[in-house]
């Protein structure tokens, strides 16, 4: 698909592509960069936070505040390395058009979702929103390449 094409269908096919052919549901997939990066954001905040201050940043809803020094340097290197992975899923994504993470980014963006708003309803609803759009649209951007690959 085009982007001239894209351009006329509105701003709404930059959150939720129209799958055709097999360019557009790379298109689509590609959108798992996005949510990837805002994961690898996230996670590197917390990671910052949780260096800084020593909690983490839900800290007032959870007991997740470190007890001792394991507990601690333990949730930086979990967090780093959640961090470090996704970056690497937003740089396979971006560069070399790898697409094999966009099913366990979904759920993980999903999941994630779903428990923050367990956790504090209301609270970041239209950002929510928006990447739950995105982590799905790469979804079906997956199921696209694969449905048009086969053929």
């Amino acid at each position: 698909m085009n982007e001239e094409k894209q351009k006329e269908e509105g701003i709404f096919r930059t959150f939720w592509t129209k799958i055709e052919d097999l360019e557009s549901a790379q298109l689509a997939a590609s959108a798992g960069a996005v949510a990837s990066g805002y994961l690898a954001f996230s996670y590197a905040i917390s990671l910052l936070f949780l260096y800084f201050s020593g909690e983490t940043l839900f800290a007032e809803y959870n007991e997740t505040i470190p007890a001792d020094k394991f507990e601690y340097y333990f949730q930086l290197i979990v967090y780093s390395l959640i961090t470090i992975f996704f970056i690497f899923v937003t740089y396979r994504i971006l560069k070399h058009k790898k697409f094999g993470f966009i099913p366990l980014l979904s759920l993980w963006m999903l999941l994630e979702i779903g428990y923050k708003f367990y956790l504090v309803p209301g609270k970041g609803l239209v950002l929510s929103l928006i990447f739950t759009v995105v982590a799905i649209n790469s979804l079906r951007g997956w199921l696209g390449i694969r449905r048009y690959q086969k053929t």
